[in-house]
């Protein structure tokens, strides 16, 4: 059995090469494409999260928010803008009672529980007709008194509701959508908020539309990769 040859060899070699670089590059495809579906995915479950975050408290839109009509209808939302949304809320959902009367201009009310209440929070008081917004000036627990400032506009009697109330923002800045100037996600190229009505008092359904870029760019493309994720809230307490 003879042996091969120089040429043979050769031709080996190039053929071992063309084979290996061939599976060199399926191998960098390969790579490079999960790279790009780890990165979308990625963006994808942080952009539905936010999303579905962002839709709850937009539901809450309202919520506290006291159906009494003096000194007038109590608003539930400040700014519906096309990129900012403002409104009011108890995000915590907690509330609590008078135990004895309050009376007009007085700035001390006694209430069940002062636990939620905190000091420099919005506060909403309020009976069957009447209501009355203010800040927390200062709290005591033991004997559960509250200061508020201004002085109530209004007398309130025994078993008037007591609640927390936050404005809660949602506008985009930068590439950042913000939650009361905070960041809520980041990389963000467009917020979309459109409406049922252009009258604040006549808006019942919301919807919510986030375009969120890819953290770094794709290794295929050389650009970041943009998701789109968008919802439909109707808060209930914007109908009463």
């Amino acid at each position: 059995m003879r042996g091969s040859s120089v040429i043979e060899l050769m031709v080996t070699m190039v053929l071992l090469s063309l084979l290996m670089g061939a599976a060199y590059s399926s191998v960098i495809a390969q790579m490079r494409s999960h790279a790009t579906q780890t990165l979308v995915s990625e963006t994808m479950l942080a952009a539905r999260s936010a999303l579905s975050v962002l839709a709850d408290q937009v539901e809450l839109a309202g919520f506290g928010v006291p159906t009494a009509n003096l000194p007038s209808t109590a608003p539930s939302l400040i700014t519906a803008e096309a990129s900012r949304l403002s409104f009011w809320t108890n995000v915590t959902t907690t509330h609590t009672y008078l135990t004895a009367k309050a009376r007009k201009n007085a700035s001390l009310i006694k209430v069940v529980s002062a636990a939620g209440l905190a000091t420099g929070s919005r506060v909403y008081i309020t009976d069957t007709v009447d209501w009355y917004r203010g800040t927390v000036s200062s709290v005591d627990g033991l004997s559960n008194t509250v200061h508020v400032t201004p002085a109530l506009s209004y007398d309130f009697g025994e078993g008037s509701f007591v609640t927390p109330i936050e404005q809660v923002t949602f506008e985009l800045v930068g590439n950042a959508l913000q939650r009361n100037g905070r960041l809520f996600i980041p990389n963000v190229s467009q917020l979309r908020f459109t409406y049922d009505a252009t009258d604040l008092r006549a808006i019942r359904v919301i919807s919510i539309a986030l375009d969120v870029q890819t953290r770094t760019v794709d290794v295929n493309s050389g650009k970041k990769i943009t998701v789109s994720v968008a919802t439909e809230v109707a808060p209930p307490n914007l109908a009463l």
